[in-house]
């Protein structure tokens, strides 16, 4: 594809006719790039939230919008990262990456 950054990709080669296809292995981040032949017809691209099995408790309430936000930000980035934190070889890695949350 020509992608200048080596990162984490998933490869699906087509044939004629209706297919489907989901990549299973699970992947964060803010971009997708995907490399579509002109003759290839995509009826839908979906996507598969993937976080920790857990539950959000607490709230934060104030009168200032971006403070909201920045919590929930917050509470997004925790749920997101701690998949990786646990399940991302916890024998192995005794401290995390810099990208990643630190418990």
């Amino acid at each position: 594809m020509g992608w200048d950054v080596a990162s984490v990709r998933a490869e699906y080669v087509t044939k004629k006719g209706p297919q489907k296809y989901e990549s299973l292995g699970w992947m964060n981040g803010h971009i997708m790039k995907y490399g579509i032949p002109k003759e290839v017809k995509i009826n839908s691209i979906k996507y598969r939230e993937t976080g920790f099995n857990c539950e959000f408790t607490g709230f934060f309430k104030c009168s200032d919008k971006y403070y909201e936000k920045l919590w929930q930000k917050a509470v997004r980035t925790l749920y997101v990262t701690m998949r990786d934190t646990y399940m991302d070889c916890p024998d192995r890695e005794r401290a995390q990456w810099w990208g990643d949350i630190v418990n």
